[in-house]
Formats: structure tokens, sequence, C-alpha cells
């Protein structure tokens, strides 16, 4: 339905981008996204407002990435961006852009919704696929608990 890259297809690229990573020294950055307020809207205004909230966040978030990355949807409420060869201020900003502009489109059309963010920046290789995504996951879950709509990043 978004035209999203699938959580099957991430976890492709990301275990080639790891293998990668381990003959070159290049930083790759994860960021794992929740709507928030999703569940509200679909229960409040129909899961059509929904629906065209994921579609127009994935469309936002293809156009940022465009040769730079890879946006995909996890599931239900929650995406990722994929930013490789890049370092911690580019992916950073790539990533409040991306924001910025959801958040206009979310105030355009009167949507009580927002994003959560958290940002991993990967100078050193994570031990696994799953603690790379824990990084980013506990991070999105801080936004969330402080007072939604933000971003918090870090540096590995």
């Amino acid at each position: 339905m978004t035209g999203a890259i699938n959580k099957s297809y991430l976890m492709i690229l990301l275990e080639n981008h790891i293998r990668y990573l381990k003959e070159n020294a290049e930083p790759f950055s994860f960021a794992y996204i929740d709507i928030d307020n999703f569940k509200w809207v679909n229960d409040n205004l129909g899961h059509h407002i929904g629906d065209k909230i994921l579609i127009q966040v994935s469309k936002i978030g293809k156009e940022y990435l465009d040769a730079m990355g890879y946006f995909a949807r996890l599931g239900g409420d929650e995406f990722a961006i994929l930013v490789p060869y890049q370092s911690y201020e580019v992916s950073k900003a790539i990533v409040k852009s991306f924001q910025y502009e959801c958040n206009k489109f979310f105030k355009k059309e009167k949507f009580p919704v927002s994003l959560s963010i958290g940002l991993v920046t990967f100078y050193n290789l994570p031990e696994s696929i799953e603690k790379l995504i824990k990084e980013a996951d506990t991070l999105m879950y801080k936004v969330k608990k402080k007072s939604k709509n933000g971003l918090i990043s870090k540096v590995l």
C-alpha cells in the first residue's frame, strides 16, 4: 500500500551493509520511527485517514532519501530509515528534514499525529542486527515517554 520497503527486505539490506562495513570503515545510520497517536486516528477518524497518513509518510520518506538511503515500513505505524556511508551530521539532517516535512503535512491536514524518532549512527559495527534495531528503538521510546514529536540521536 505504501510503496515502502518491507521489513524482510530491510533485514537483507542491513545484513549486506554490515558485511560491507566489516571490510570498509564507513559509517551508517539507522532511525526507528513511530507515528504518535496513530491508533487514535484509526479509532476516531477512520482507517481511510490512517491509510492516507501512512501513504504520505512513505512518500515523504522515499523523496527525502532518494539515492541517499532506504525507507522501510516495519509494520503498522512503525518505519525505519537506513542511511549508509554518511556521517552523523548528514544522516541527522536527512532525518530531521523528513520529520519536518511530515509534521508540515500533518498540520496542513489537521491530523493530530506527529513522529517519535530514535536515530543511531554507527561508526563501529553493532554486535547484531537485533542490537542495531534495539538501539534505535530504545531512543524512539525515550522520545515517546518524554513528550512525543521529537528526535533523539546518538553515535556508537
